[in-house]
């Protein structure tokens, strides 16, 4: 269904299949959503989600075998909307910039050679898709792999053994991971004996928390310098990222700022601050594009200190090699030292 829409001018919006009607319910009619397509499993959810709001829903199995294997004659980028909580618990949607909607499905070939030549995305391997796909970051790194013709198998769900057992026999070389997933995977080792795993994987992409320095340093020892760590959000995607080589000479941080992108750490009257000094994590592309909250402009507001200047609400440090520390949220400081928000200009 992803591909048929990024392929037909559509927007699609993953939903946690672990929601309950009445949190399905809020995010497809604040999408806007026609059709809510759903696995029979989830098919009594789902209906009950959709009951007495005008919204078709469709309810199909996995048999694709009879669906017509031609490639359209006329097709048209399609989109994605995506929901992130952050901390509030309340869930905001995002429309993805990485594909724009509408336009010549040969517009997509530049988003292809970002990933490739700035991500380091292969071309033609084998990928492994661990985490819950309606996350951004495993939803991205997949679905690049599989545009750059990577053949991506799919584990439903996460155990240490099942997942080493799978990188082994099909000789998976690149997959996404984030830090529980490391403490499982080191707590497997030792309680098992089992010493050897992960031989084939060369580049394994980890973010969406941070990583303890020991759990990080263990598991680089483990499967040799193949981490690649990246700070980012749904809102504004990648801002920094840093191979294992750097992390070793700069450890703990979650790395330099990508090409034609700018990390600036401000105070609270939105000044920069030079390096070393904490305050609040801004980023700013060579294109000027910010994002936009659906439906919420206040808080589309709040996230950009000036247009195009936005932050994901981290605070943190840089190094004096321009190398991005991060110190905590703002709204953990909030709670603890009173308001630090930081004014607009």
């Amino acid at each position: 269904m992803l591909l048929a829409c990024l392929h037909s001018g559509l927007v699609l919006v993953p939903v946690n299949c672990r929601l309950v009607p009445a949190e399905i319910a809020q995010i497809v009619v604040d999408a806007g959503c026609r059709v809510v397509i759903s696995d029979p499993d989830r098919g009594e959810e789902t209906a009950a989600a959709v009951a007495g709001r005008g919204i078709r829903h469709l309810s199909v199995d996995q048999d694709i075998d009879a669906v017509d294997a031609r490639e359209p004659a006329s097709q048209t980028c399609g989109g994605l909307m995506l929901y992130t909580s952050g901390t509030t618990g309340t869930p905001r949607s995002v429309l993805s910039h990485l594909f724009t909607l509408g336009s010549p499905m040969n517009t997509v070939v530049a988003t292809l050679r970002l990933a490739r030549h700035v991500v380091g995305i292969p071309t033609g391997r084998r990928g492994l898709l661990v985490c819950p796909w309606y996350h951004s970051a495993p939803l991205y790194f997949g679905l690049m792999s599989l545009l750059l013709g990577s053949r991506i198998r799919v584990l439903e769900k996460f155990e240490p053994a099942g997942f080493l057992d799978v990188v082994a026999a099909e000789a998976i070389d690149h997959c996404h991971l984030v830090p529980t997933h490391f403490i499982r995977l080191l707590r497997y080792r030792d309680a098992s004996g089992r010493s050897h795993g992960g031989g084939s994987l060369e580049t394994v992409w980890h973010g969406g928390g941070t990583c303890d320095i020991h759990v990080k340093t263990d598991m680089i020892a483990w499967w040799r310098p193949v981490l690649v760590e990246y700070y980012g959000a749904t809102e504004g995607g990648i801002a920094t990222m840093i191979d294992s080589e750097q992390w070793e000479r700069h450890r703990g941080s979650v790395g330099r700022p990508l090409p034609r992108s700018t990390v600036t750490i401000v105070d609270s009257d939105g000044m920069p601050l030079p390096p070393g000094e904490r305050g609040r994590v801004f980023i700013e592309r060579a294109t000027r594009s910010g994002f936009a909250y659906n439906n919420d402009p206040r808080k589309t507001r709040a996230a950009h200190l000036r247009p195009g200047v936005f932050t994901f609400d981290e605070l943190g440090h840089l190094d004096e090699d321009g190398y991005l520390y991060l110190d905590g949220r703002v709204d953990d400081t909030m709670c603890v030292e009173g308001s630090t928000s930081i004014r607009p200009r």
